[in-house]
């Protein structure tokens, strides 16, 4: 296995293995906004790999398609975060 196939097993486990050290090292609130801000950098990464590799075959999974995926995983994992947790993480004060 080579190529955009193994780039995204490589994302998803660095994903998943950030999101374990995660839960171990990091409160409750920071979790979500750190996972999903990784999986969004891969996919940047990713998407700058397929940008030099514009000759691939589109019949087969390429990197733009792996970049993607890492795009929506990004924003599902965004979309679990809860304004409310936000808030607490950034912990803003109004000015007086």
């Amino acid at each position: 296995m080579s190529g955009p196939r193994a780039g995204f097993l490589a994302a998803i486990i660095i994903g998943f293995g950030a999101l374990g050290l995660a839960r171990v090292s990091l409160s409750a609130d920071a979790v979500m906004p750190v996972v999903a801000t990784l999986f969004l950098v891969m996919a940047v990464v990713v998407a700058a790999i397929a940008w030099t590799n514009r000759g691939m075959d589109p019949a087969q999974v390429t990197y733009i398609d792996v970049a993607g995926a890492l795009t929506l995983i990004g924003f599902f994992a965004a979309a679990t975060i809860d304004p409310d947790q936000l808030m607490r993480l950034v912990d803003v004060h109004p000015q007086e």
